[in-house]
């Protein structure tokens, strides 16, 4: 397959719509069911993040900076300087309500002891702990880690507070401070504690809850994305908050790697639908794909407002940056159907083409050109804001 058919469908997608449409060539119904079920799985997939350490160490910062939320936001972890978690305590991904982040009680509290900590805090409930010491790593947080190895699940150890450490480091050795070796120092502090408590190898990782930006995030980004099953990888990275160019690009990748689903849908659903073309059950569908671009790349409304805040610019200014047509306007039904109908008269010559790898198609020339007409949509408008996230993340960064 080559030529402007390869940009329509790869071989590799094509094996998967094949795996879709099995044997059913006869059944629409059963067809579109499972392509409604194969979306339904992928979207609702949920992650649980388990949150803990002792009081004070930055748990509920971190949780706040992780999910794009400012301190004295509505919905915002507490922080404070004793222990404000008495429970597990829910925080919801302000954009994705199946990704959570489970700020747990501080572990060393009267209340909390380690020996009855996995009870209190039902940890057979999360995907994977984060534990995060502001200080050295101690007993209790080694004792956490076993318990969590032996449940055969994943754990992360965070040291925070970092910029603090080198603030303090260069008052002391104004001369001869060197930030590398700081940082190389604290890892290996965090490491030998750990692995003298019985942890062979742990994942350590050095943070600023106030600038993710800075430090091993994105070294401790890539080593959970690796560990993960496919279906959580795609949700924590459409989730993380936009940082730099590798998450951006994270993102786009994961996201553009599904149209071919989200296009087979619409095909399916207007096949059902009415006879000859018809852009209203794509525009269901293309409606909600197209907010999720927007949100993913935190380019709404109210993600613009919290950026503007704490990278101190003009909000105002970072929205006249974005030139696309889903960040510039309202993404409604009105705005999908103008760009399908600009977008069939330049797929319609194609769209034989590629109807000829599916016979069930291609006896339904309206669902074939509704899937050629969505996908060529959906890829224009994600490239589309992946350029406006970039260009958002270049003025910040001025």
């Amino acid at each position: 397959m080559g030529g402007v058919t390869s940009e329509i469908i790869c071989q590799e997608e094509l094996e998967k719509i094949r795996n879709i449409i099995g044997k059913e060539t006869e059944n629409l119904e059963q067809i579109a069911k499972k392509i409604q079920n194969k979306i339904a799985e992928q979207d609702g997939a949920t992650l649980k993040i388990a949150v803990t350490g002792e009081s004070g160490s930055g748990k509920s910062t971190f949780i706040n900076a992780i999910r794009g939320v400012a301190q004295d936001d509505e919905g915002a972890a507490a922080t404070g300087v004793v222990e404000t978690t008495m429970e597990p305590t829910e925080y919801p991904h302000p954009q994705d309500k199946n990704v959570t982040f489970w700020d747990l009680p501080g572990l060393g509290t009267p209340e909390f002891q380690a020996e009855s900590y996995r009870e209190k805090v039902r940890m057979d409930d999360y995907d994977f702990f984060i534990i995060i010491a502001s200080e050295r790593f101690k007993e209790s947080h080694i004792q956490l880690g076993k318990d969590i190895r032996d449940m055969n699940k994943k754990f992360y150890f965070i040291r925070s507070k970092v910029d603090q450490d080198l603030t303090n480091a260069k008052r002391c050795n104004p001369k001869t401070y060197n930030e590398e070796k700081v940082l190389q120092t604290l890892r290996e502090d965090c490491v030998n504690k750990l692995e003298e408590g019985g942890l062979g190898q742990p994942h350590v990782f050095l943070l600023c809850s106030f600038d993710l930006s800075l430090y091993d995030f994105h070294g401790m980004i890539e080593t959970m994305q690796k560990e993960m099953p496919d279906h959580k990888r795609r949700k924590f990275l459409l989730s993380l908050p936009v940082t730099s160019l590798q998450i951006i690009e994270g993102k786009n990748q994961t996201l553009g790697s599904d149209i071919w689903l989200r296009a087979l849908g619409t095909s399916f659903a207007t096949a059902m639908a009415l006879p000859g073309l018809s852009f209203g059950y794509n525009a269901v569908i293309m409606e909600e794909t197209l907010k999720l671009y927007v949100k993913t790349f935190s380019l709404d409304e109210a993600s613009l407002k919290y950026l503007a805040t704490e990278s101190l610019k003009d909000f105002k200014e970072i929205k006249s940056v974005m030139q696309s047509a889903i960040t510039t306007q309202e993404i409604n039904a009105s705005l999908v159907l103008t760009l399908l109908k600009e977008s069939v008269d330049r797929t319609v010559s194609i769209t034989e083409k590629v109807l000829s790898f599916f016979p069930i198609l291609g006896s339904l020339p309206a669902a074939g050109i509704a899937y050629v007409t969505t996908y060529k949509v959906l890829t224009e408008c994600l490239q589309d804001v992946v350029k406006d996230a970039k260009k958002v993340r270049d003025l910040i960064l001025q």
